[in-house]
């Protein structure tokens, strides 16, 4: 039961199950094409069908002309044919499932891709804040050095005082 899911949800990811025409609309289609068709190529449409499908009747007369060698020959080439068309069959499906791969890990692939791009941006934005704020932050620190700070004035005062103590204390 299983493997029989698992074949139809093959045939439905096939894609040629989804462009597959269902039987009634081929019939409907048959029919409006001889309607559209002149006379004469109904007639020869007849004869085709008539000739390409042979009654039962028929190929019993045909296989009663035949050998047994030829009949069996004929058997081996169809058996031969049948084989190729299966061969055939499980090499297109095998390029299906290929294929479908294929798709789904460049599904994967393009997801993966949107996902680096949006941190690729964030890591240029990130980049560029920071480049402005160590421009920032060494500007900051030019005028820092630049004018003089209390601290550094307290700092020089009391070393001054401190100095004019020890001197005054040797002095004294």
């Amino acid at each position: 039961v299983e493997k029989r899911i698992e074949r139809v949800r093959e045939k439905e990811k096939s894609v040629l199950y989804k462009a597959a025409v269902p039987q009634e609309q081929m019939i409907q289609r048959q029919r409006q094409q001889e309607w559209e068709q002149p006379a004469l190529g109904r007639e020869q449409q007849r004869k085709y069908e008539k000739a390409s499908t042979l009654s039962d009747e028929e190929a019993a007369t045909i296989e009663s002309q035949l050998s047994a060698e030829q009949l069996q020959l004929f058997a081996e080439e169809n058996d031969m044919m049948l084989r190729h068309y299966e061969d055939t069959l499980s090499k297109v499906q095998n390029a299906e499932k290929s294929l479908l791969e294929i798709s789904s890990l460049q599904q994967t692939l393009v997801s993966h891709l949107s996902t680096q791009e949006e941190f690729i941006s964030q890591l240029v934005t990130d980049a560029s804040t920071t480049a402005e704020n160590v421009g920032k932050g060494n500007k900051e620190l030019k005028r820092a050095n630049e004018r003089k700070s209390t601290a550094q004035m307290v700092f020089w005062c009391t070393a001054g005082l401190c100095v004019w103590l020890v001197v005054w204390d040797a002095i004294f």
